[in-house]
């Protein structure tokens, strides 16, 4: 279940994983605990650490709006 402070389960993933890495765990072991993909992994967790956990946070859509 995730947590009510996080405004998806995508935001929720992302800082699970940077919570498991602080814990030790291996890139590909976050990804198959988390159902991601090794490489989101990385990207999220290279983002958390030039940016800081904000970095992870979700942000609204970008770009014009369908019409």
């Amino acid at each position: 279940m995730v947590p009510a402070r996080f405004h998806d389960w995508r935001e929720w993933r992302r800082m699970r994983a940077m919570e498991l890495d602080r814990q030790g765990w291996p890139q590909r072991e976050i990804a198959a605990a988390l159902g991601a993909s090794p490489g989101s992994v990385s990207e999220w967790l290279h983002a958390a650490r030039q940016e800081g956990p904000a970095a992870l946070r979700s942000r609204p859509p970008t770009g014009r709006r369908p019409s």
